[in-house]
Order: C-alpha cells, then structure tokens, then sequence
C-alpha cells in the first residue's frame, strides 16, 4: 500500500515510476541518520566517542539497503533503528507509548519486526517496575497487539494474488533437521553475516565483557542482536540465501550495535581503536556495494 501510494505521488509529479520510487525510499532513508545519531549518543554515555560509535554503527552492510535498492524491507529498518534510539531513552527514563507505536509501525511494514518483541517485553517491564503501573503492559496491547491483530485479520481476509513459498519453494518456513545441521547452511550463515556487518563477527571475542556497565542496556541490545540471530539461523529464505540476502539485512545494524556495546566495555585506551578498526572493517563490503549500484551505472 505505501509503495503503491507514492508511485501514484511521483507520477502526479511528473516523475517516472521508478526513478521517483527511489528518490521516495531515499528520503524516509534519511530518517535513519537522526535514530543512529540518537542510539551513539546514548551507547557512548559521555564518552566522548560518539562519532566513532556513529561511524561503526552507519557503516554496517546493511546500510547497502539505504542507497537505492526498492524493497519493502528498508522503510521497517529505519522504524526498526527509531524504536531502538526510543527504547534506549525509556530504559533511562521514559514511557513506553512511543517503543510500543514504533514496534507497531515497524511490524506493519514487514512482520518479520515481530522478532522485536522481546525487546519491547524488556522496556514495559522496565517501565512498569519504575512507575510502579501496569500502564506500559496495557499501552503494549492497545497500540501493538490489537492492531497488529488486526492487520493480519485484514490479510488473511485479502491473500496475495500470486503464491507464496519458503526456500524458493520447498513449502518449509524454518529451517530444521537435518539441514539445520548442515555445513552449506552454516556456511551460508557466514556469508551473509560478512555481507552485512562483518566487524561484528571478531566481537564475539569480547563476549564476557557483555555485563559491565548498565546491565539493561546490555541486555536489551543482546536480545536485539540475539533475536536477528536467530531469524538469521532459523528462517528459510523465500527465494533461497543468495538470491533473498537483504530479507536479512537490517539485522547487519543488530550485530553492529551488539559489538559497539562489547567494544565501549574495552580499557579507555582500547575503545576507540576498536571502533575505527570496526568501521574500516565494514566500510570495506559497504563502499564497494554502493560503487557498484551507484557510480558505475
């Protein structure tokens, strides 16, 4: 409905169909610079390393789907990366009606978001345990899971017009048995790991260093993280892993934000080398996508 509604916009402007879709997604893109903006203020605490954190963060490869590329999974991104800069601030001090409208929003632009969930479990509680109120948990029904509820009462009620299928067409939404186990899935798994942000993958090094600091904090972005994994190992890509890599795409900013949090608990004199190592790391797989999609045609 929202890609249709602005192609009917950029056609009434005069705009070819395409060209103005682009420029549209281009635009709600740039709401993501505010939201990363907000989430390496808050990870960074003072710190001073602030732009180092925006620098890692921003030049995961998942940001290969801000440059361009129209699909319906770059507009729940940017409300993916809103609710977690949101649902920081809550964590310090704040409600939890704006997580809970955003957590929505993402969802209703791509159901995949509902992997946010247990994030959002993590802010009502919080918030209810600060205010002493059950009003997080009653805004999480009314203004996530009823509507919600609702808009997959709507698409039931109007199924898609061509066929559906899982694993380019095997009919299995999760991946199980024996292929669970196998090296070509787990090797796939890698691959599209190092496509979104392969400077994640050296942090899990710093593991044990999760908990120091502001133990919510950690905990709400490892579930952020541990909740993409998990799609990322479990779901069967519609189209099969190569040809439906940005399916998994926005989870690259997941990973991203976890080894940010795993790098600002180094020693003082470690962290900033290890954010610009980070950044470098991804800027390597990022500027040769947007070379390639961009300057070259």
């Amino acid at each position: 409905a929202f890609f249709q509604a602005a192609a009917h916009a950029v056609v009434g402007l005069g705009l070819p169909p395409i060209s103005g879709l682009q420029w549209v997604i281009a635009l709600v893109s740039a709401l993501a610079i505010p939201a990363i903006a907000s989430v390496s203020r808050t990870l960074a605490g003072g710190t001073g390393l602030e732009g180092w954190v925006l620098a890692a963060v921003a030049s995961a490869g998942s940001s290969a789907l801000f440059f361009g590329h129209i699909e319906t999974y770059t507009v729940p991104a940017v409300l993916m990366l809103a609710f977690v800069a949101a649902s920081l601030r809550s964590l310090d001090d704040g409600g939890a009606a704006v997580p809970c409208l955003l957590f929505a929003a993402a969802c209703a632009f791509h159901m995949q978001m509902l992997i946010l969930a247990p994030c959002l479990a993590l802010v009502c509680w919080r918030v209810s345990r600060r205010t002493e109120s059950l009003r997080p948990w009653l805004q999480a029904a009314a203004f996530a899971a009823v509507p919600l509820a609702l808009l997959q009462l709507l698409c039931l009620a109007y199924p898609p017009p061509y066929a559906q299928s899982y694993g380019g067409g095997d009919g299995r939404m999760l991946v199980l048995g024996e292929r669970l186990l196998s090296g070509v899935h787990w090797t796939s798994v890698f691959n599209r790991l190092c496509l979104y942000s392969p400077a994640a993958l050296p942090a899990l090094l710093l593991a044990p260093m999760a908990w120091k600091g502001d133990r919510l904090q950690s905990a709400f972005l490892l579930l952020l993280a541990g909740g993409w994994g998990a799609f990322l190992v479990l779901w069967n890509p519609d189209l099969g892993s190569f040809k439906d890599w940005d399916l998994y795409a926005p989870g690259g900013f997941a990973f991203m934000l976890a080894a940010v949090l795993l790098a600002l608990r180094l020693p003082p004199g470690c962290r900033r080398p290890a954010l610009a190592a980070m950044a470098a790391l991804n800027l390597g797989r990022t500027l040769p996508f947007v070379a390639d999609n961009h300057l070259l045609l």
